[in-house]
């Protein structure tokens, strides 16, 4: 298994899925993961709960991509 292969496809993965919600949310959708997973760790700024709830988004992501690749 490739460890560094799954940890980029994860990442990609996760960085495609922000991408996605920033043009749902620039088309009026209320759409908001980021936001969301911020608010649980962070209560400062909007800008500060936004970029926590970014790098653990990013976090996730890689560790689901290594996750897959150990199941699969």
């Amino acid at each position: 298994m490739k460890v560094m292969r799954a940890f980029a496809a994860g990442l990609l993965g996760a960085l495609a899925m922000s991408l996605a919600m920033f043009v749902m949310r620039a088309f009026g959708f209320g759409i908001s993961l980021e936001a969301l997973l911020g608010s649980m760790f962070d209560s400062g700024g909007v800008m500060s709960i936004w970029m926590s709830g970014f790098l653990l988004h990013l976090a996730i992501g890689t560790v689901m991509g290594i996750v897959y690749a150990l199941a699969f």
